[in-house]
C-alpha cells in the first residue's frame, strides 16, 4: 500500500498536536508546581505572621502576670510591714502603760512609806 501526500500530512499533523499537548500538558504541570509554591511561600509567610503575633501576645502575657505577681508581693509586704508597726505601736503603748503604773505603785508606795 502506497502512502499518499494527505496521509504524510495528517501524520505529520498528528505528531505535530501530539508533541503540542505534551508541551501544554508539560507547561501546565510547571504551573502547577509554580502555584504550589507560591502557596506553601504565603503560608509560610503567614504562619510566620501568625507565630510571631502569638508569640508576642505570650509575651505580653507573661508581662502582664509578671507584672501582676510583682504588685501582689509588695501588696504583701506592704500589710506585713503595717502589721509590724501596729504591732509595735502596741508594744510601746502598753510599755508605757505598765510604766505609768509602776511609777505610780511607787508614788503610793513612797507616800505610804512617809506617813508612817
Amino acid at each position: 500500500k502506497k502512502t499518499t501526500k494527505k496521509n504524510l500530512q495528517r501524520k505529520r499533523r498528528r505528531r505535530i498536536y501530539k508533541e503540542n499537548d505534551e508541551e501544554e500538558l508539560q507547561r501546565k504541570r510547571e504551573e502547577e508546581i509554580k502555584l504550589k509554591e507560591e502557596e506553601e511561600h504565603e503560608d509560610v509567610r503567614l504562619n510566620r505572621g501568625k507565630r510571631r503575633k502569638r508569640n508576642a501576645s505570650k509575651k505580653k502575657t507573661e508581662k502582664r502576670e509578671r507584672e501582676a505577681e510583682e504588685k501582689r508581693k509588695q501588696e504583701l509586704e506592704r500589710k506585713r510591714k503595717e502589721e509590724e508597726e501596729e504591732e509595735r505601736q502596741k508594744k510601746t503603748l502598753e510599755e508605757k502603760k505598765n510604766e505609768r503604773m509602776l511609777r505610780l505603785c511607787w508614788k503610793r508606795v513612797n507616800r505610804e512609806i512617809s506617813q508612817r
